[in-house]
């Protein structure tokens, strides 16, 4: 089950956190920014607020972190970085675990569960009864 972030929504995260999503030009060897956020749009908001999160707070405490891969895994988001600290783990931690309480495919409250193809997912019912 392979889905992505529409290309607007790539676009907008790429053009508002270039120095955070630098890797999308460097080769899958070295960074896997380059296959995009490999989630559905209904995250894009937790995404898009934890990318702000984590660059505000670079930029107030000199740091440089950047994005290696954003993806889901067994029904929650996964947002890997190099170069982070421990409050840019923390607010890391606190996205992927909300991720768990919201529909990948709308961003309505959702629950994590296994689908007819038994790969843990967290949808919302109305989403759930749609796949």
């Amino acid at each position: 089950m392979e889905v992505q972030v529409n290309k607007e929504n790539t676009e907008q995260l790429f053009t508002d956190f270039p120095r955070l999503f630098r890797g999308r030009t460097e080769p899958i060897t070295t960074n896997l920014m380059s296959w995009g956020f490999c989630c559905d749009d209904g995250w894009f908001s937790l995404i898009y607020d934890l990318s702000k999160e984590i660059t505000e707070h670079a930029e107030k405490n000199g740091l440089d972190p950047k994005a290696s891969q954003v993806k889901e895994k067994f029904g929650g988001l996964r947002f890997y970085v190099e170069s982070e600290d421990e409050a840019i783990s923390k607010l890391i931690d606190e996205a992927e675990a909300k991720s768990f309480t919201l529909c990948e495919e709308c961003g309505e409250p959702g629950i994590t569960r296994r689908n007819k193809s038994n790969w843990l997912v967290t949808l919302c019912q109305k989403c759930r009864n749609q796949s």
